[in-house]
């Protein structure tokens, strides 16, 4: 045997040696393998520490898996849809495209009409312009009617909102936007007392009652100097009163709905409370 033989049999020799050797003591994964055996309170604090951050490892890896897995249906769901969605869509818009700028001439093929196209999305814009107006008046006065025996107490008429995003920071505050609210309740025929909410904004549909364009001045008329409040008729409109919570959040907040105040019809001042509260006190 050479010397360059022998020099590799020495270094294989080395490194199974090495390979044979017991881990050193810092290493915590052959130290936990060495004492797995041993009883949870016998085993050094490193070794039940590294067992339990590779346990929550395990635990955290597993969950994100099947929560990933989970999700594979909704996106399957969802590329579905798309694939289905987006064809006709397309379709719609150069079906639209067509209809818009297309003409066809006397021989029955169509042809690129930039003018007839220019008409068309005019002829487009008045009408989502107008459209809105029309269904806005549709709405304020098919509900528009009258509530009578309306008891509003003293302090029940307040601002609403007194400035336009008024917490926004770096918002500019003004102009004023003055919303009042009106709380009272209704007296019914049966005697039975239903609390009623109004508010008081400017409404350009009622353009023919001063308290319509001025809410601040009806508000005024409603603000009562008697301790024992005021009894009112109201003309309101809207459909505010007629809806539950969160669906009146929702419909106040996309399409306006509130129940306006648009014409304080006659407001007395009280000198006693209304025969129904005494009854019910």
């Amino acid at each position: 045997m050479n010397d360059l033989e022998r020099s590799l049999a020495l270094e294989e020799a080395r490194r199974q040696a090495l390979r044979d050797a017991e881990p050193a003591a810092y290493d915590l994964s052959g130290r936990a393998k060495r004492e797995e055996r041993r009883p949870e309170s016998q085993k050094p604090f490193a070794v039940r520490l590294f067992t339990l951050a590779r346990q929550a490892i395990a635990t955290i890896r597993a969950g994100l898996h099947y929560g990933w897995t989970a999700l594979d249906p909704l996106v399957h769901g969802f590329a579905r849809a798309a694939l289905w969605l987006v064809p006709r869509l397309i379709r719609l818009g150069l079906t639209c495209l067509h209809w818009l700028a297309f003409r066809k001439d006397e021989t029955g093929h169509y042809y690129l009409a930039p003018w007839r196209g220019l008409a068309n999305l005019v002829k487009l814009a008045i009408l989502l312009t107008v459209m809105p107006l029309l269904l806005g008046a549709l709405y304020y006065y098919g509900t528009w009617e009258t509530y009578r025996g309306i008891y509003v107490p003293n302090a029940g008429v307040f601002i609403n909102q007194s400035f336009v995003h008024p917490s926004g920071p770096g918002q500019v505050i003004a102009p004023r936007d003055e919303i009042f609210t009106v709380l009272g309740k209704q007296i019914e025929p049966d005697g039975a007392i239903v609390p009623i909410r109004f508010d008081i904004d400017s409404n350009f549909y009622f353009w023919f009652y001063h308290d319509a364009t001025r809410p601040d001045l009806a508000a005024a008329k409603i603000d009562s100097q008697s301790p024992y409040g005021m009894k009112c008729t109201f003309e309101a409109t809207g459909i505010y009163t007629r809806l539950p919570r969160y669906v009146r959040f929702w419909a106040v907040k996309w399409l306006d709905t509130r129940a306006e105040i648009v014409n304080v019809v006659k407001c007395e001042e009280l000198t006693a409370l209304p025969k129904a509260f005494s009854e019910e006190e």
